[in-house]
This record gives structure tokens, C-alpha cells and sequence, in this order.
């Protein structure tokens, strides 16, 4: 299949990252695994040596808060390292649907298209899900051709989400294609502790940006507390009743609070 699997993560097993699962989902259809550790203290490097051994390769890139450092540093990482023709590249918290592992497999034997973007479904809290979400990432790359993650010149928001070649936004003129709703993002229904060190991890990425001294430690502290239930009075999220990812099921019914309603 010719394909590098690839993601970043810092402490991923304390703030409930679904990291085992992601490496269980690429491994189904991806010829190489690359994880990124940008400074785990929790015990993910281990749990991930113990579960899959030698077949997943581990790059260390700590973390720096300052102005110049960026997320599209550890995805760059992967795209430098990846030996595969393509590279099948998300966030930790993002499971593709094995129902379109056979879609990925025949969109790598094509010619003309040189990347392509997926669809998220956005899950909140219990088991609720934002209605008509329209996010979407370039979640499968053409390696070898020149993209990159990167900050784009001029813009405010400096969280290198962006892919770029020769310094323009890759999707404006290279060819492309989305792909439905294929990238099932469990982001946003972690536990409450977890999505608070997330929420204060880019808080402080913000402030270093503007040159502040930070203390990567701070996202940690325990008196920090975000209720990660949405607000079911906003019509917009929608209780999620379709099936999700066999390798998810597991842990939806650990993490979620289930009333009445079965993965």
C-alpha cells in the first residue's frame, strides 16, 4: 500500500488521548508507523513499546514555548522521516472509520491528485456531536513533492494547522479531493482534566508567542477544570445514535457517560 502512518502526542495516556487506538487503526492499513513524542513524562512511551514493540517508530521532539516554535514542527518531523509514497497524517484524538480503509487504498493508486481532505465529525461530551460540523483536514499527502506545515506570513493565527508549498496554501492550487465524513475527532469528550491541560497548553502557547516566559508544567496543575459537556440548550449538537469505529468502541464506553445508549 506504500503508506507512512504518522501523529504527535504529549502525554497522551494521562489526558486521555485514544493514542493505542490510532496506532491499532493506522496499523490496518499503513505500511510504517511514525509517532512523534514532544516530551511525555506519563508512561505513553512505554505503553506503546509494550503494545506494538519495534514496529512503531518513536522521533523525540520537545516541546519549546517560544515565538518561533509551532505544531506544524512535530508534523514536519513526519513528513521529513516518512519513507512511504504517502503519508496518512492526523492528530491523536482523530480515528478513521474502518469503513473507508478500503477507500484509502484505492485513493493511493492514483496519479493526478496529490493530497487529500477529510471530513471530521466533531464529538462533544457525552455522546453528542455538532450538527452540519464542516471541518475537514488534508489528511492524506504525497510525500516527496514539497509540502510542509507552517504558520501563514501575515495571519494572526500562527498554530501551523496550514499546509503549504513554496509558501502558499497547498488546497488553493494543488490538486485535491474531500473525502465524506471520514475522520471521527474525540477531542472535545476526554475527561474534564484532560481537555483543560489541552485548553491551557495553547493558552500558554500564545503567551510565548507574544514572548512571555511559560512553564509547560502550569498545563498540569490540578486546580485547572473545564466542563467538557456542551451546552444541550444550543441546538446545534445533536445526540449521536450511528456506529463508531470498532477500535473506539472499547474506549467510548470507558470515557463517556452513557444513559441509555450503547457504542
Amino acid at each position: 500500500m506504500n503508506i507512512t502512518g504518522g501523529t504527535y502526542f504529549l502525554n497522551a495516556l494521562a489526558l486521555d488521548y485514544p493514542l493505542i487506538e490510532w496506532v491499532e487503526t493506522a496499523k490496518s492499513f499503513c505500511d510504517e508507523i511514525i509517532l512523534v513524542d514532544m516530551g511525555s513524562t506519563d508512561g505513553t512511551i512505554r505503553a506503546i513499546r509494550n503494545r506494538f514493540g519495534s514496529t512503531v517508530s518513536i522521533i523525540r521532539e520537545e516541546w519549546h514555548f517560544d515565538k518561533n516554535y509551532h505544531e506544524g514542527k512535530p508534523r514536519n518531523k513526519i513528513l521529513e522521516a516518512a519513507q512511504m509514497q504517502w503519508i496518512y497524517l492526523t492528530d491523536a484524538d482523530e480515528i478513521l472509520h474502518e469503513k473507508y480503509f478500503d477507500t484509502v487504498r484505492y485513493l493511493v493508486k492514483g496519479e493526478h491528485i496529490n493530497f487529500y481532505r477529510f471530513g471530521l465529525i466533531d464529538f462533544y461530551g457525552s455522546c453528542y456531536l455538532r450538527r452540519q460540523s464542516k471541518s475537514e483536514k488534508p489528511a492524506l499527502i504525497r510525500n516527496g513533492i514539497g509540502f510542509y506545515f507552517g504558520p501563514v506570513s501575515g495571519k494572526v493565527d500562527k498554530s501551523a494547522h496550514t499546509l503549504l508549498v513554496g509558501g502558499k496554501m497547498a488546497r488553493k492550487w494543488q490538486p485535491n479531493r474531500k473525502i465524506g465524513e471520514a475522520l471521527y475527532h474525540y477531542g472535545r469528550c476526554r475527561s474534564a482534566r484532560g481537555i483543560a491541560a489541552a485548553h491551557k497548553f495553547y493558552t500558554l502557547q500564545a503567551q510565548a508567542r507574544q514572548g512571555l516566559s511559560v512553564d509547560l508544567n502550569a498545563c498540569f496543575e490540578e486546580k485547572d477544570h473545564i466542563i467538557s459537556e456542551p451546552n444541550l440548550k444550543d441546538n446545534i449538537f445533536v445526540r449521536w445514535t450511528d456506529g463508531h469505529p470498532k477500535v473506539m468502541q472499547k474506549w467510548v464506553k470507558k470515557h463517556w457517560k452513557i444513559h441509555g445508549w450503547e457504542a
